[in-house]
Formats: structure tokens, C-alpha cells, sequence
């Protein structure tokens, strides 16, 4: 019995084997050429590769610690440069420039040498024009406890006044400022029946007064940009001051003659186109008596004049009430 087993066992075994081999295999591939043995590639389930995760950067480890190799890309392939704007040219900064005097000059320095007398030419130093005429020099001196100033010959007026006037005077408008606690100028020689106005430039009130006998006047107190004005109806000098300020003087000298002038810086003048005749020649200075030399025209010489300065440049006076200041 057991043999029958063994052989049943075997009997069913080279069955199976049979069967094994004489099934064709479906997922086989097909034939190979003689001669080539098919490969043996045993069937094994492939299993999909899993795609690793991203990795996860912190903000530390994303920034990175090195420059990256900068790669060039192909000049077809590259972006074209964004054109960059020009940057605008920087203005060149104005020049500074030191700040200037305030316009009418409100705090101008009082001159420290005389200015010459306003209305009056200075004297010519040629050959006179015209037929008639006078030419000659000026001594000026000072007098007794008085000083000679620089420029303080060009305030010397020489005027001629004929006996018998045959040219009228034509009168005009004139200004003396009051400004920076003076007037200026503050000397005038002007044509009889002229008009003087005087504006205020001063920040402050100012008065302008005469006290001069036929010649008097008070033109009140008024302020910055105001003005106030005075006609001369009387020839000589007329002493002008400031009710207000003491030390504010002006002189202006009125005459009935068109023929003036002042020397040069030497003394030396000529007055021309005079007319025949009589006459006085008359010199005058600010500090000076006022002079007068006889002459008759034609003159044949050259003249010689002495003028000696006997006042100061500030004459002490009362106020227009006459009081003390």
C-alpha cells in the first residue's frame, strides 16, 4: 500500500509537470530567432518612485551666504536692460550774495568831508567861453580856532549880479531829504522864487523850521514818506533846522542872478557868458561871511579871492519857539 502511495504521489507530480510545461505563457514575448536564448526576466511588480518632498527652507537658510555664480543667458534669450532714465543734470546753487543797502538808504554815514553845494556847476579850468567873463583862483583858509576840511572848497559858490539885470532868473523845484537825522544837503544855492520840498526818510518825525527874518516858516512835524515844501521869495541866506533834532542844519543861499558856479578842488573857476557892464562879484561859503568884489565887464585879469572860515560846521540856535532845545 505504501508503494501504491509513492507511486500515486509521483504519477500526480509528473501530471502537474506536464501540464506546467505544454500551457503556452500569455505574457511571454514572442519567439526569438534561432539561435538566441530568450532572456529569463523573471515578473516583478514595480513599484512607483516616491518624489522626495520639497525642502523646506527657514528664512535664515533661504538667504544665501554666498553670491550664485551669475550665469550669462544667450543674447537671444536674455531680456533686454530695462533703459535706465537719465538722472536730471543738479541746478548750480545761486550765487550768495552779501545783502545790499536797504533801498533810499535809511542809515547812510554822514560824510567826513564836505559835500559840495547842490545846484551850482564846478568851475572850468580852459579858456572862458564866449566873449565875456571872469576866471580866477580862490584862497580859502580857516579862520581862528576853525579847521579846513577835505572837499570843503567845493562848497564855495561865486555868483555875479549885474547892476542892470537884462537875463531874468527862471526858478525851480528842488529837494533836501531829511535822512538819518540830517538833511541832505545841507547846502543849496538856489534861484530867487524856487521851491524847496522836504521828504521824510527817516523812520521817525521830523520838523524843518527857519527862523530867518523874512524868510521864516514852519512846515510842522510829519513822518516817514511824508513831505512838506517852502517857496523863496526873498534873496540871502536862510538858516534851516529841525524842531525835533537839534543838530539838524541846513543853508540855502537864495540869489537874483542866473551866473554861479563853484571852484575846482585847486580854487580855480570861470564864469562866462556875462553881460557887459557893472556888477559885483560875490563869494560865499557855508562856514563864511558872504563877500562881494566890485567888477566891471569886460574884465581885462584874472582874479584873486581870499575867503577865510570863521564859523563852525554846527552853529548852536534856539528852537522855533525860540527857547533853549
Amino acid at each position: 500500500m505504501r508503494m501504491l502511495k509513492v507511486a500515486v504521489a509521483g504519477w500526480l507530480m509528473l501530471l502537474v509537470a506536464c501540464a506546467s510545461t505544454s500551457r503556452p505563457n500569455r505574457e511571454s514575448p514572442p519567439a526569438q530567432s534561432e539561435g538566441v536564448a530568450p532572456a529569463s526576466t523573471p515578473a516583478v511588480a514595480v513599484k512607483p518612485v516616491a518624489e522626495p518632498a520639497p525642502e523646506v527652507l527657514t528664512a535664515a537658510e533661504s538667504l544665501p551666504t554666498s553670491a550664485p555664480e551669475e550665469r550669462v543667458a544667450p543674447a537671444s534669450m536674455a531680456p533686454a536692460a530695462p533703459a535706465l532714465a537719465p538722472k536730471p543734470a543738479a541746478s548750480p546753487k545761486p550765487p550768495v550774495r552779501e545783502a545790499g543797502p536797504i533801498a533810499a538808504v535809511k542809515s547812510a554815514p554822514k560824510p567826513t568831508s564836505a559835500a559840495p553845494v547842490a545846484g551850482v556847476s564846478p568851475g572850468k579850468t580852459g579858456e572862458v567861453a564866449g566873449t565875456l567873463g571872469i576866471k580866477g583862483m580862490v584862497d580859502l583858509v580857516a579862520g581862528s580856532g576853525q579847521d579846513l576840511a577835505t572837499g570843503e572848497m567845493t562848497q564855495v559858490v561865486i555868483y555875479f549880479v549885474a547892476d542892470s539885470p537884462s537875463v531874468p532868473v527862471k526858478p525851480g523845484r528842488y529837494h533836501i531829504y531829511t535822512h538819518n537825522k540830517q538833511f541832505e544837503p545841507e547846502s543849496m544855492v538856489i534861484p530867487l522864487g524856487s521851491t524847496i520840498s522836504f521828504p521824510n526818510q527817516d523812520e521817525i518825525l521830523h520838523n524843518v523850521f527857519s527862523v530867518t527874518p523874512k524868510s521864516s516858516f514852519d512846515l510842522g512835524i510829519y513822518g516817514e514818506g511824508k513831505s512838506a515844501e517852502y517857496t523863496f521869495k526873498k534873496t540871502g541866506l536862510v538858516l534851516i533846522n529841525c524842531n525835533v533834532h537839534h543838530a539838524m542844519q541846513a543853508n540855502v543861499l537864495v540869489i537874483d542872478t542866473p551866473f554861479m558856479v563853484s571852484p575846482d578842488a585847486d580854487g580855480r573857476f570861470a564864469l562866462d557868458k556875462l553881460p557887459a557892464g557893472s556888477g559885483k562879484l560875490m563869494i560865499w561859503h557855508p562856514r563864511a561871511n558872504l563877500q562881494a568884489l566890485p567888477i566891471t565887464l569886460p574884465a581885462t585879469a584874472p582874479v584873486s579871492l581870499r575867503l577865510v572860515l570863521t564859523k563852525p560846521r554846527f552853529v548852536e540856535h534856539m528852537n522855533k519857539e525860540r527857547k533853549p532845545y
